[in-house]
């Protein structure tokens, strides 16, 4: 699954890169880092319980506007979604429902294809352009315990919402600045990888990023 979603953000972007940019529109390419917070899951999760986390997140957006209306391709990487900091702790702290380590390593990817709405350029000009946000895609989930007995390799389908600002430092570059939130829409998963009945995997995801326009 993790190979098919890397091919997929491989494709997305080439394509982005390749389509012939539409009479009057602006590409923005924008590189981003920033915290994804209050992340819970039904999926097995020894280390959290189930409970919220926070975590860092790294990753990329290309999005093709025109007038108030554009597309956006956007991808990100969570590394350790699964791991508490605090179960590698000796002895464990209060937040580490096991009795010690027992994800030997995690990851969490999102790759959604998303609708964007604008502020006309003509009330905000150059100054911060605010926008909404929303679309589904993919959310790539990997978690090796640490016995081995009930590692997870799923795709679940993503829903993501939200909105921010793009405000421009020149005519090139300029900076980004998004809040969203992410949602896996109810899927069944291999028995015993999942409490409660159908997966879900949620958080809010808060970035900053470098943004080129041309």
């Amino acid at each position: 699954m993790a190979d098919r979603l890397r091919l997929v953000t491989l494709l997305t972007v080439l394509l982005c890169c390749a389509a012939p940019r539409p009479a009057g529109a602006e590409w923005y390419f924008t590189p981003f880092v920033g915290p994804a917070f209050r992340g819970t899951t039904t999926l097995l999760d020894p280390e959290y319980g189930g409970r919220q986390r926070t975590k860092v997140t790294f990753g990329g957006s290309a999005t093709v506007l025109k007038g108030v209306v554009g597309a956006e391709a956007d991808y990100a990487f969570l590394l350790g979604f699964f791991q508490n900091p605090a179960c590698d702790r000796t002895p464990s702290g209060g937040s580490c429902p096991s009795l010690g380590p027992l994800v030997t390593q995690s990851r969490l990817q999102t790759l959604t294809g998303n609708v964007l709405v604008a502020a006309p350029l003509s009330l905000t000009h150059e100054s911060l352009r605010p926008y909404l946000v929303s679309g589904i895609g993919l959310m790539d989930v990997a978690i090796d315990d640490i016995r081995g007995v009930l590692p997870i390799n799923t795709t679940l389908t993503a829903f993501n919402i939200g909105g921010g600002a793009i405000g421009m430092l020149g005519t090139r570059t300029g900076l980004r600045f998004d809040l969203r939130r992410f949602s896996s829409l109810n899927r069944d998963v291999p028995s015993g990888t999942s409490i409660g009945g159908p997966a879900r995997l949620q958080f809010w995801r808060a970035t900053i990023g470098l943004t080129v326009r041309y």
